[in-house]
């Protein structure tokens, strides 16, 4: 067999749209493949493919059984799914099954290849996380999917969390910045009747208030300019999810009683559109501002305050965990010294065990979790320079 050097996988039934899809992609690029029919498209799956663009209508297999047999057998190789307009309830389902995004025909070649190349981009990341983990002999998940702490005020947090996690209600999670308050809203959707449904982030700070609106209520097409398709939003595509609401307290004011309508009523309407949709999802929603002082000041809705923080958790920062930080050290230490030992060094063979640092105190520690990794490698280095 000769040997396969293509990239990107197309599985699309419409010729024309086949061809143009390979011409888009090799202008970009990628080094495509196409195919007619789905189940042909998944037979020139090998290592070095970076994504797949999956039609869901095809003969053979439909997009939907690609997107299984994907989820079997390679389950980090990113597929983008390519839906019509009518199809949105089928996107949804695309999403469940494993798709990391879907692009509505007609499609737009620059929307799609964004979608394309940051699906391509987070593989590599994740992979990179993966090897890092493999040789620092980290658990996988400690930095990412389980929290991590062995303090009383820890214990308390997880105690709750896990009694939470089951009851379906509303969760406000408070804490400073770069605490981990992510992780944790990951770890009660895991541990919630919706761990089979899709967790969905939505970073309120990072998109403007149009954007923001659209990113979470979806839009018709022709709802304001450069709509040119329907989309479904966050919301929908967390249908039986947990949706998690990051940096809740930049949410603008204008936009947060149609967010309050989700939460009483359960009701929302994409923008430009008249159809009412049933919201079936969990938030948990996350701030470092205190949210009394911003509803005393008018920044945002007191009612929507009461209506997230049904039950609300408090995540400390790092500087208020000591019993945290030689846990923390044997998450994100590398192996035995032996990456800061100087050839000939007693510990360059590794005899030193992990984690083998003095006492360290809360003082001028990191406040917050994503800032241990850093700290413990320069702990080490310095230790060892001194030996």
């Amino acid at each position: 067999m000769a040997e396969q050097t293509h990239d990107l996988i197309i599985a699309e039934d419409s010729e024309v749209v086949r061809n143009l899809l390979v011409r888009l992609a090799t202008s970009r690029g990628f080094k495509p493949v196409a195919e007619e029919r789905g189940d042909d498209a998944m037979q020139r799956v090998h290592d070095g493919v970076k994504a797949v663009i999956i039609d869901l209508r095809m003969p053979g297999w439909d997009g939907f059984e690609c997107l299984e047999w994907l989820a079997r057998e390679h389950p980090d190789l990113p597929a983008v799914v390519l839906s019509g307009a009518d199809e949105a309830s089928e996107a949804v389902r695309a999403m469940k099954l494993g798709a990391v995004d879907y692009v509505t025909k007609p499609f737009d070649a620059e929307e799609l290849f964004t979608v394309l190349r940051k699906a391509v981009q987070l593989r590599e990341l994740k992979r990179e996380n993966q090897a890092l983990r493999e040789e620092y002999e980290m658990p996988a998940g400690a930095l990412s999917d389980d929290p991590v702490g062995a303090s009383e005020v820890m214990k308390a947090l997880f105690r709750r969390a896990s009694q939470a996690a089951p009851l379906d209600s509303n969760i406000l999670l408070t804490g400073e910045s770069g605490t981990g308050k992510g992780v944790l809203a990951r770890h009660i959707h895991a541990r919630s009747g919706r761990a089979g449904g899709p967790f969905i982030t939505v970073s309120c700070p990072t998109l403007p208030r149009e954007l923001l609106e659209s990113e979470l209520f979806g839009h018709e097409k022709g709802a304001f300019t450069g709509a040119m398709r329907k989309r479904a939003g966050k919301i929908e595509l967390a249908h039986g999810g947990t949706l998690f609401l990051d940096e809740i307290g930049d949410m603008p004011l204008d936009l947060q009683p149609k967010l309050l309508n989700v939460l009483q009523d359960r009701e929302y309407q994409r923008v430009g559109g008249e159809t009412t949709l049933k919201a079936d999802v969990r938030v948990i929603a996350a701030t470092h501002v205190d949210l009394r002082d911003a509803v005393k000041n008018g920044a945002f809705r007191e009612d929507l305050y009461y209506r997230l923080g049904v039950l609300t958790l408090e995540v400390p920062p790092l500087r208020e965990r000591d019993g945290d930080i030689r846990t923390l050290v044997e998450h994100v230490g590398p192996k035995p010294a032996t990456d800061f030992s100087p050839p000939g060094h007693p510990d360059a063979g590794g005899t030193r065990p992990r984690g083998h640092l003095p006492a360290p105190q809360a003082r001028g520690l990191p406040h917050r979790r994503r800032g241990a990794r850093p700290l413990v490698r320069l702990l080490m280095a310095r230790q060892c320079q001194a030996a």
